[in-house]
């Protein structure tokens, strides 16, 4: 008497599962269903030839079923509604409030939105598109992915998601609503709608204490890091990220700098207590920057006699030398005369700073320095024997 036939799998030679949804579905795709066994596995058994194992027919097993249904209507993303209960389509009296809507509405169910082409009509905004924030035109590149420094981070994979929907003006009633022009998604609702950045800054928008503490985080001097981690603490619900403190760090910093670069902003908060000078190239970009304290030539004034000039290495993320004028008390002691921002160590640039320096002293009135203080810096000798060449100098170590 022989033994029934036994139904066996195909196993794929590389099964792995990785954390992506597409290492997932590729495995998935290279499990053969019981029509796909070929001929030459009968009376083949998994175990031994003693003690052989029994393999369950694929089609009446639970584990088929729930391969087969792995994508189930809990996974799968809705259409938004664009009618009420009675069946009457909505309409908004605002495009930002329909879009408002539509964002709500993907946030409870896994997705985000975002707007892409605006057209207008006799110059009035008269439609909308939105798309999915996994969707949409990808920034393309001229350099080779391979050789790229930093990798993208976008959510645009190569294949984008076909979700589109427009939001249009009634002439009519001068309201908005919604259409869809294509509803289905090309992957599955998040878990957590905090994967997405909008849905995150929305949520920090919702409450004023988190972007509070943000700011008082930032006038306080405290790390981002700090900061993020207090508002984890604070804030378990927010979902919020590094990168997300960082943001909010630099929105503030721009709102303080009423939207003026970093420099421009420093330049008009020194206002009448300081004396600056700037120096740019034919092409308006700052090559050198020069300052000092209006109280500090009170005690120039006094102490006149000798003064030290040093460069020091670059300091700062703009890659400037900062380069130092120390004057000398009758104590014994140091006061700073001046500060000088320099892009290069050259002839040119110390000669702009002895000048400088130069016209101070004539300005409030006071005789030459008698002796200077300098390092064996080519560029600082050059230009010193030019602007100041009866002046002795000092070489310290």
């Amino acid at each position: 008497m022989t033994s029934p036939q036994q139904v066996r799998v195909r196993t794929p030679e590389r099964y792995q599962l990785d954390s992506s949804m597409d290492d997932f579905l590729s495995a998935h795709s290279n499990i053969s269903s019981v029509s796909d066994v070929s001929s030459n596995w009968a009376g083949f058994s998994p175990g031994t030839r003693e003690n052989p194992i029994p393999v369950e027919n694929l089609e009446n097993s639970d584990r088929a079923s729930s391969i087969n249904t792995f994508f189930d209507d809990d996974d799968e993303i809705p259409t938004p509604t664009m009618r009420n209960e009675t069946g009457k389509q909505l309409s908004w009296d605002t495009l930002d409030l329909c879009f408002e809507a539509l964002q709500l509405f993907a946030k409870e169910h896994g997705f985000a939105v975002k707007k892409s082409t605006l057209k207008k009509f006799r110059g009035m905004k008269d439609m909308q598109y939105i798309n999915c924030c996994r969707g949409g035109q990808k920034n393309t590149t001229k350099v080779l992915t391979p050789e790229r420094k930093r990798q993208s981070r976008s959510l645009i994979g190569d294949e984008p998601c076909p979700f589109r929907a427009c939001i249009k003006r009634q002439r009519q009633t001068n309201r908005w609503i919604l259409e869809i022009v294509k509803g289905c998604h090309n992957h599955v609702a998040a878990d957590q709608a905090t994967v997405y950045a909008v849905h995150r800054r929305n949520a920090r928008r919702s409450d004023s204490r988190i972007v509070q503490q943000l700011n008082g985080d930032y006038e306080a001097r405290i790390l981002p890091k700090q900061s993020w981690h207090s508002i984890r603490r604070t804030h378990p619900d927010v979902g919020i990220t590094l990168k997300d403190v960082q943001n909010e760090r630099l929105k503030y910093a721009t709102l303080l700098d009423g939207g003026l670069p970093a420099i421009q902003a420093m330049i008009r908060d020194m206002g009448d207590a300081y004396i600056h000078q700037e120096v740019v190239d034919e092409h308006g970009h700052l090559v050198h920057f020069l300052y000092c304290y209006s109280a500090a030539l009170q005690l120039l004034r006094r102490y006149p006699y000798t003064i030290g000039i040093d460069c020091t290495y670059k300091t700062n993320r703009h890659g400037l030398y900062l380069c130092q004028v120390i004057g000398m008390t009758a104590l014994n002691t140091s006061f700073v005369v001046g500060h000088a921002f320099l892009s290069v160590e050259d002839i040119e640039a110390f000669s702009i700073v002895l000048r400088w320096l130069r016209d101070i002293y004539v300005n409030i009135g006071i005789y030459p320095p008698l002796c200077l203080s300098i390092d064996r810096a080519g560029g600082l000798l050059a230009a010193l024997k030019t602007i100041w060449p009866n002046i002795p100098h000092v070489l310290y170590i």
